[in-house]
């Protein structure tokens, strides 16, 4: 399976683009496009945010901004937003990450860098989706994403942790970057 960030971009946008292109279809059976389609954008805009942005946004300075990326949660978090709407959005999305982020990370990073990120991302993106799942079923992370949550929070002997562990110390860090804000 393919790691590099800019392979696992390429693969998310495809998935992107074919849920865009049902929601353009309407639905045809149990399935609502739309609802979909928002479940999965939705799961790469948190993987995107916490992976991805923070190095491209500190490399494009003003670019960023007119790319118009941080503004895209707003507005597919609309009540009203129709399937044709979301379905720009994600075409918006896609068009801004393949013309402004993947060249920029190409450039910029190391081929083990990019693979890092890459992994981490996928990660990021199937425990979003998980937890924007049907039902109210409770989220239990892998050991492996609460290492990298902890590894981004430095927290201290975090590889001699057990699964419980890391996931108390990533809560206990959560709560206090919480009141930290």
């Amino acid at each position: 399976m393919a790691s590099d960030i800019r392979l696992v971009l390429d693969t998310q946008h495809q998935t992107l683009t074919r849920f865009a292109q049902r929601c353009d279809r309407g639905a045809r059976g149990v399935r609502d496009p739309r609802e979909d389609l928002l479940r999965e954008l939705g799961a790469h805009l948190v993987a995107a945010r916490d992976e991805v942005y923070p190095t491209a946004r500190h490399r494009l300075g003003p670019c960023w901004h007119d790319a118009g990326l941080d503004d895209l949660p707003l507005q597919i978090a609309e009540p009203q937003i129709t399937a044709e709407e979301v379905a720009d959005a994600a075409r918006v999305l896609v068009a801004a990450e393949r013309s402004l982020v993947i060249p920029v990370l190409v450039d910029l990073l190391p081929i083990p860098h990019r693979r890092q990120m890459g992994k981490a991302f996928r990660v990021r993106v199937t425990v979003a989706r998980r937890a924007t799942g049907s039902g109210s079923r409770r989220h239990v992370r892998s050991h492996t994403e609460l290492y990298e949550m902890a590894r981004r929070a430095d927290l201290p002997h975090r590889s001699t942790m057990t699964h419980r562990e890391l996931n108390d110390a990533v809560i206990a860090w959560e709560r206090s970057q919480r009141h930290l804000a």
